[in-house]
């Protein structure tokens, strides 16, 4: 086998000559038996999404439609290979795999180089592509069409997980609409269910009737005809994605996706079908629901694997109510107790027990809003469908660690609109560093000279006025942009008024990082804590910071030192200022770019045409940088320009997990889609054309097409966005993106060097 660049028409950016997204095809000589018949081509697509993130996909040159059942198992049992492959023998630069239908997301580390992964990513996929043989692996997943059903509790935490031959899992399923009414009913009668929050069991099939002119009763008998192959698992953790579904059930995926689909609803969508394992956002339409539990690990009646076989099968309303009831008493939880699932009390202990040689830092007497623990993310989740997680809003959270002489990755609170109060049971170091606030200590309003505080024992930390433009915004970044202005940088790119609005004024997230870092449970080495999954965060149940909730702190490497020697006088910090930061920096892989100065990194504002949209507020329409990829070329021309000509207006349905624009509807080529991994910042188009940003907390797999991805830069920039907000994409490309998001972490390395030097002195 042979690899060669194919000159395919990819994306067409602003200077093509310089820019372009590197999308490879590697061409493959030996093709499997069926396709030699057919004389036609075998081979795998590399596209670079962003910084951080490559996608292959195999493509089989006109032998098989992509809708075909052929297709699907051939390109799925490859992705599942040379997913298997990676995660075998990962490069040090692995962060992540996807393995979805016919698609392989793979993360990677910023350390490298992206031509580097290029050439590996190319030498693997030959080595994978010479030894497979795909009748034999298809054989292999075929095996044991037969076997009895298995259940198991095993949590495998490698990247990579497929059965290595086909388990058979049968499913019960009530698909009768008036189970809703069933369940409130079994709900009133039963005091003992009193506490626990009733559940909502919405039905499509009314719909799906008359979409498929089939009746209700043929729709059920279609969806239990046959075993349906586990393609993937993703979306959530123990989303298992299936197919193929009979022709005649084919459905469009919702024109508006559901804000919550509730646990155990069955769905179909295309030509696929899934179980939801837990309460999530959907825009799948729901069958039936099972009385199983599937939201994973040791009490789930079963952990779905890729290349198992699921069978569903009909059961009645009383069916469903019975084994419901019968499920939760036999995971030993109380009724009454359902709502809390592990008592906080429990936790509270454990939690006290590992840090039995330690005392609080500090205890949470106002969580806001919300607050949760929040650090870098999640590492090597995605592959089994938990989501990486992160602070939203990653410039702050890093600046606020520099500040101190932290890892930059060192945990911290993410807190949203607030207001947020603590107590410290010792002395402490903190920054405050993110969205414009007011800071108080012990009532009285405080300067946080670049967002640095030294707080004493008993001291009361408060945190105000969220994103108003009257707090005092006494921040780190307010200061900073002051001395950029005594430096003149500013009149590179824009007015000193106009660079002092920035990111200090408006915004909704403010990070609060602790000097050494806070010490709570990890898991996928990450304090984040998810809710729609309940996993994750100080008690691992997935919930944010509650009022009372004590936090520990890790050692700091020059804690001897007095607690105000990490305040940089103005000197030190024009030190950092004028360092080689704003000078050439020469790319391991490209020649040296343009002198970028900090505003511009900070606040991803052009020096020629483009205006600074560092503002959080109600400013005109913020600037987001846009990488098209993805389905990029399955929109027209047409659709393309009007994304970059209209402005669209965040929406009041935005998290953690996505930010939901209003604006123009965009229409795109009608193209089978499988469902694919999901880097950060992909931006879907949802059935009735609205765009959604997916941000940390999404889900790792999802099947809207997606039309481009956002730069890091201003991935940082959308989490500070509230509701109403206009916002305008401009189109972007890889290397100049990535070159921002290096300098911005240099820039914050720098900051956290002089901060240690500075300590080594006293």
């Amino acid at each position: 086998m042979q690899l060669k660049r194919n000159p395919i028409n990819t994306l067409s950016l602003q200077n093509e000559t310089k820019f372009r997204l590197f999308q490879t095809c590697l061409n493959n000589d030996q093709t499997d038996a069926d396709l030699k018949e057919q004389g036609e081509a075998f081979s795998i697509i590399l596209q670079w999404l962003n910084e951080e993130t490559v996608l292959l996909t195999p493509e089989f040159e006109k032998a098989y439609a992509k809708t075909s059942q052929a297709y699907l198992l051939r390109a799925n049992a490859l992705v599942q290979q040379l997913s298997a492959d990676l995660a075998n023998s990962p490069p040090a630069w692995l962060a992540d795999l996807v393995p979805s239908f016919d698609s392989l997301l793979v993360g990677f580390t910023l350390n490298v180089d992206h031509f580097a992964v290029t050439a590996y990513l190319k030498s693997l996929c030959k080595d994978s592509l010479d030894a497979f043989n795909f009748d034999t692996h298809l054989n292999a997943s075929n095996e044991n069409k037969g076997d009895e059903a298995r259940h198991t509790g095993e949590n495998n935490t490698s990247y990579h997980k497929e059965a290595n031959s086909t388990s058979s899992h049968v499913i019960e399923v009530c698909y009768e609409p008036e189970l809703q009414a069933a369940m409130v009913d079994a709900f009133k009668k039963d005091p003992a269910l009193a506490t626990i929050a009733k559940p909502s069991y919405e039905n499509d099939i009314s719909a799906v009737e008359r979409h498929t002119q089939l009746s209700a009763k043929d729709i059920i008998d279609l969806h239990c005809a046959k075993p349906y192959r586990v393609f993937t698992v993703g979306f959530l953790p123990n989303f298992a994605y299936m197919g193929l579904t009979d022709s005649k059930l084919t459905m469009p995926r919702l024109s508006s996706p559901r804000t919550k689909v509730p646990a155990g609803a069955v769905a179909i969508a295309d030509n696929q079908t899934a179980i939801y394992p837990q309460t999530s956002p959907g825009g799948w339409h729901i069958l039936g629901y099972t009385w199983q539990d599937l939201s994973g690990g040791d009490n789930a009646s079963v952990n779905f694997m890729a290349g198992e076989q699921v069978q569903f099968k009909s059961i009645s309303i009383t069916r469903f109510i019975e084994q419901y009831l019968k499920r939760l008493s036999d995971n030993h939880q109380s009724l009454s107790a359902h709502q809390n699932k592990l008592a906080s009390a429990t936790k509270t202990t454990q939690r006290q027990a590992n840090n039995k040689s330690k005392s609080a830092v500090l205890s949470i007497k106002n969580k806001g809003f919300y607050s949760q623990l929040v650090d870098a993310g999640r590492k090597q989740s995605m592959a089994q469908g938990f989501t990486p997680s992160g602070a939203m809003d990653w410039r702050a959270y890093m600046l606020g660690n520099a500040l101190l002489g932290n890892d930059l990755h060192a945990p911290g609170i993410e807190v949203c609109l607030g207001p947020f109060a603590c107590e410290f049971n010792q002395n402490a170091v903190v920054s405050v560093v993110g969205a414009s606030a007011s800071i108080f200590i012990n009532g009285k309003a405080v300067e946080a000279r670049f967002g640095v505080l030294a707080l004493k024992k008993g001291d009361v930390l408060e945190i105000k006025q969220i994103g108003e433009i009257n707090a005092s915004s006494n921040l780190f970044c307010d200061h900073l942009i002051n001395l950029i202005g005594r430096q003149n940088v500013q009149e590179q790119a824009h007015s000193l008024n106009t660079a002092t609005q920035g990111l200090v004024l408006g915004g909704m997230r403010v990070y609060l990082a602790i000097q050494g870092g806070i010490d709570a449970p990890l898991l996928f080495d990450s304090v984040c804590s998810v809710m729609r999954e309940g996993s994750g965060g100080l008690n691992g149940d997935g919930q944010g910071l509650q009022n009372n909730d004590e936090l520990y702190t890790k050692p700091f490497k020059s804690s001897e030192q007095h607690v105000a020697t990490t305040l940089l006088s103005d000197d030190e910090i024009d030190e950092v200022l004028s360092s080689n930061i704003f000078k050439r920096f020469k790319m391991p892989y490209r020649k040296a770019w343009q002198q970028y100065d900090l505003a511009y990194i900070m606040n991803q504002a052009s020096s020629d045409d483009e205006k600074t949209f560092m503002h959080y507020g109600n400013d005109p329409a913020v600037n987001i940088h846009l990488l098209p990829s993805y389905q990029w070329q399955n929109f027209n021309r047409s659709e393309r320009s009007k994304l970059f000509v209209s402005e669209f207006k965040t929406t009041q349905q935005s998290s953690r997990m996505a930010i939901r624009l209003a604006g123009d509807s965009l229409k795109i080529n009608d193209k089978q889609l499988w469902s694919q991994g999901l880097c950060n910042g992909a931006v879907q188009c949802a059935g009735d054309g609205q765009l959604m940003a997916m941000l940390n907390d999404r889900q790792t797999i999802g099947g809207y097409p997606v039309i481009g991805v956002v730069d890091a830069i201003s991935r940082g920039i959308l989490a500070q966005l509230k509701p109403g907000t206009s916002i305008r994409f401009v189109q972007s490309d890889i290397l100049q993106s990535t070159y921002n998001q290096h300098m911005f972490i240099r820039f914050a390395l720098q900051v956290k060097e002089s901060v240690l030097k500075r300590c080594a002195k006293r």
